[in-house]
């Protein structure tokens, strides 16, 4: 019986964990996603050196608040955003505009991939 209710303890602290990383994870693609509408609706605005600060925190942000994730996550899912956020003040202070608005939106897909990709629904699971 003891090791019944050990085994039991055992699960519930897994499963507890999982839930802890996955609304964990959650939270930080959120406020990352967050973080690339403010950087473009201040691009769009024409305010550039306000948009290359916001380049500059969000690709730090992006190593910062992702730093946990390969404990769970496939390294290569991390690295395409952290190398697309990191081209982000690049492109701003070269004033390439198509690349800018490019790595943007390349960063914004991938965001949603990854937090698509690890919500627990029946075809992740699957």
């Amino acid at each position: 019986m003891k090791r019944l209710i050990l085994a039991a303890i055992f699960l519930a602290l897994a499963a507890g964990l999982c839930v802890v990383c996955i609304l964990g994870m959650r939270s930080q693609t959120a406020h990352l996603t967050v973080e690339l509408d403010q950087l473009e609706q201040t691009y769009d605005a024409g305010d550039t050196e306000q948009a290359g600060q916001l380049a500059e925190r969000f690709s730090a942000d992006v190593k910062a608040g992702t730093s946990l994730f390969p404990l769970f996550l496939r390294h290569s899912d991390i690295l395409v955003i952290d190398e697309s956020a990191s081209l982000l003040p690049v492109w701003l202070k070269n004033g390439d505009e198509i690349h800018f608005r490019a790595e943007l939106t390349r960063c914004r897909m991938q965001i949603q991939r990854l937090h698509e990709a690890e919500s627990p629904s029946l075809k992740n699971i699957l």
